[in-house]
C-alpha cells in the first residue's frame, strides 16, 4: 500500500514503508480549488460545501466502494499537501532526467 499509513479497509496490508521501501507515497485525492485572491466569505462557503460533501454518507460509501478513504483536507494542510507532492515529483523526474514533451 502506497500511503502513508495502513488502510482502514485493509488493516492487514502492510505500507511500502513498513516492508522496507522508504518514502514511497502515493496518495489519490480530488481537490476543489479556487482562484489566487478568492475573498474569504466565498472561501469558507467553498471550505463548508466541500466539508459537507464528503461527509455524506453515500458519497463516503461510494468513495469506499472504490477503495478510497474520504478525508477532508482544507485550506493550508491542503496547500501544503499540494506543493509537497509537486516537491517530491519534480525530484523523481530530476532524477530520472524525465522531460515533458
Amino acid at each position: 500500500m502506497a500511503a502513508r499509513h495502513r488502510s482502514r479497509l485493509l488493516p492487514q496490508v502492510p505500507t511500502f514503508e513498513e516492508a522496507g521501501v522508504k518514502g514511497f507515497v502515493v496518495d489519490t485525492w480530488y481537490g476543489l480549488l479556487a482562484p489566487a485572491g478568492i475573498n474569504d466569505a466565498a472561501y469558507r462557503l467553498l471550505e463548508k460545501e466541500a466539508k459537507s460533501f464528503a461527509s455524506r454518507h453515500e458519497v463516503r460509501e461510494r468513495l469506499e466502494a472504490a477503495g478510497l478513504e474520504p478525508n477532508a483536507v482544507c485550506g493550508d494542510n491542503f496547500a501544503q499537501q499540494i506543493a509537497t507532492e509537486i516537491a517530491n515529483n519534480t525530484q523523481v523526474a530530476q532524477r530520472l532526467n524525465l522531460k515533458a514533451d
